[in-house]
């Protein structure tokens, strides 16, 4: 059976583009993430996070903490730090546009098959807005995993992400997206773009659910 991406769907100022596309390298699934890349921030915001406090962290004139209500989401708060730091790296992908196809769902959703990679996620029209932010993180996440194993392998977690923003960074500098990503998945449970477990502490509902149902065809 051929392998696919599916993006659909509108809610809360995310717009997916109605569309199956039929991916069969590399470069398709850069072409998918470089489009999800820009909905990134839009996914801090959804999720609690003032992109603006992270900026004035960033120059320095502020704590990552003023950034956010919830101290749950002090994490989160740091991957925007990082993605905001990074974002001209994390978007230079080369990608290729593969074959496409309209599709309309309810909601918004994505599904994603490609061998035995498979991630579906979807919410209907009255979901909240951190539960956007929710589908666009492991959106976002699982399509950069993909992407990197697909060419080298995977990555053994074994780094902590306790440290302050600005000291997490400098793991990253210098580096190639390549190399951007590698060191990422790097993490045990911190990711320099928009990811899962950077949201659960503070919203519990979002922890990953068995996929009910079958693909769509």
């Amino acid at each position: 059976m051929e392998d696919f991406a599916i993006l659909y769907g509108e809610l809360h100022g995310v717009a997916f583009p109605n569309k199956k596309y039929f991916w069969n390298k590399r470069e398709h699934i850069a072409y998918m993430l470089k489009g999800c890349l820009e909905h990134a921030e839009k996914a801090y915001e959804l999720a609690g996070v003032s992109l603006g406090k992270v900026k004035d962290a960033i120059e320095g004139k502020a704590k990552i903490d003023a950034s956010i209500d919830k101290k749950e989401l002090l994490p989160f708060a740091k991957s925007a730090y990082l993605f905001l730091s990074l974002k001209s790296i994390l978007s230079s992908l080369t990608v290729e546009v593969p074959k496409s196809e309209e599709f309309k769902g309810n909601g918004l959703g994505y599904a994603f098959r490609y061998g035995d990679f498979v991630a579906i996620r979807k919410l209907s029209s009255k979901a909240e807005p951190y539960e956007v932010a929710g589908l666009l993180s492991a959106c976002i996440e699982k399509l950069f995993e993909k992407w990197y194993v697909l060419a080298n392998g995977e990555v053994t977690p074994k780094l902590s992400s306790k440290s302050a923003p600005s000291k997490l960074l400098e793991g990253f500098e210098g580096k190639d997206v390549e190399d951007v990503v590698k060191e990422a998945l790097a993490y045990k449970a911190f990711r320099p773009y928009p990811y899962l477990d950077g949201l659960v502490k503070a919203y519990p509902d979002l922890k990953p659910k068995k996929p009910r149902g079958r693909l769509p065809k």
